[in-house]
């Protein structure tokens, strides 16, 4: 038995343990703040090349680790795309949507709209009576 790569194993191991805490983690909040599944991706294409790697190199107990560690980090990448998709849809419903309807409304009376002749002014205004006798004419003191 190879020390180094007994130990190495170990430290895989270890580091599953860790993934798997934080897979946990997730799963009960159901969002992700402050983790790119971007960078854990990179992570996880290191850990599967090392299945090919440590396979090669018969060193069989880093291979072990990195199999149970690669297997996490794919799961956890995985999740973490899951729910910050779901998180960046929330924001994008609840902040985006919002501030875009605001700075429409600023720029409609930023820009003037263009010169309308009479005959549209006409036909915009009488469109814009048969609206309220639509809805009911708000009534007046």
């Amino acid at each position: 038995m190879d020390k180094s790569d007994f130990i190495n194993g170990l430290i895989y191991i270890t580091l599953t343990v860790f993934i798997w805490v934080s897979i946990r983690r997730v799963l009960l909040d159901k969002e992700v703040k402050g983790v790119s599944w971007m960078t854990l991706g990179g992570l996880a294409s290191r850990s599967c090349w090392n299945l090919y790697f440590y396979t090669h190199m018969t060193l069989w107990y880093s291979l072990v680790g990195v199999t149970t560690l690669a297997f996490s980090e794919v799961t956890y990448c995985i999740l973490l795309y899951k729910y910050s998709h779901d998180f960046r849809k929330q924001i994008h419903e609840q902040v985006v949507e919002p501030v875009k309807d605001v700075v429409e409304a600023v720029i409609d009376k930023i820009i003037p709209e263009k010169e309308t002749s009479p005959s549209e002014q006409i036909l915009h205004e009488s469109v814009e009576i048969e609206r309220m006798i639509g809805e009911g004419c708000p009534h007046t003191d």
